[in-house]
């Protein structure tokens, strides 16, 4: 088996990067990743960048070259609900854009030409993280995930749930495009993601979330590292 994971920001790839001290830094067509390997299998783990685009490029790139039968990506967002906190997970089971916008065309907001106007995690994936999920971590959110090329402060929030009938658990900058990139490639994929910040009325939200980065990011890691531990045992 080959998993790929894919880190928007180098805080993030770092945090994965160090539940796994033997990965070797190698380079291949230009491109650096991680690589490691467990009896048969094989973990690459590569920074994508941040944003859609970046995120949708790596997925293509991640695929060709080494032919990956899962994608993780794992990350920090900020937080869409009340009663979260920073350092919770997120679990995402549906990923959707939330800065697509063509419903003058008749379309629902979100929905692209052509394509669903959501993406699903793997269910077995989805499962699996559950199952991985226990009491020493924070409280863990299932639910759908939101992406935009945007950061999204406190007087964004509504706006957006007004019109996702309030089911966005986070907001984040990469998901939905690889949830939409694996599913044209078929590619099973699960996103995670840990809250760096919730928004709040002081409008400081991106202080916090830098305060909160690289916790949230060691958070999402450890989830996603007993998942790959599962994986590899099955």
């Amino acid at each position: 088996m080959i998993i790929g994971i894919l880190a928007p920001m180098k805080e993030e790839l770092q945090a994965i990067c160090d539940k796994y001290p033997q990965s070797t830094m190698l380079e291949k067509c230009g491109i650096h990743y991680h690589y490691i390997k467990i009896k048969d299998n094989e973990i690459i783990i590569m920074q994508c960048g941040v944003g859609k685009v970046n995120a949708a490029l790596a997925v293509s790139t991640i695929k060709h070259l080494f032919n990956v039968d899962i994608i993780i990506n794992l990350g920090s967002a900020g937080g869409m609900k009340l009663g979260q906190k920073p350092l919770d997970i997120v679990i995402g089971t549906e990923l959707v854009y939330t800065d697509v916008d063509i419903t003058p065309l008749g379309f629902a907001y979100g929905e692209l030409l052509g394509e669903p106007k959501s993406w699903f995690s793997d269910k077995e994936l989805v499962s699996l993280a559950t199952k991985c999920s226990s009491s020493d971590l924070p409280t863990i959110h299932y639910g759908t995930i939101g992406t935009s090329d945007a950061f999204v402060s406190a007087p964004m929030v509504q706006s957006i749930q007004n019109k996702f009938d309030n089911r966005i658990v986070c907001a984040e900058m990469e998901g939905c495009a690889v949830a939409h990139s694996c599913t044209k490639l078929g590619i099973r994929f699960i996103v995670i993601r840990s809250l760096s910040d919730v928004p709040s009325e002081d409008g400081k939200s991106h202080e916090k979330m830098m305060d909160y980065l690289s916790r949230a990011s060691h958070n999402a890691s450890i989830l996603v590292s007993r998942i790959i531990e599962q994986l590899i045992v099955n």
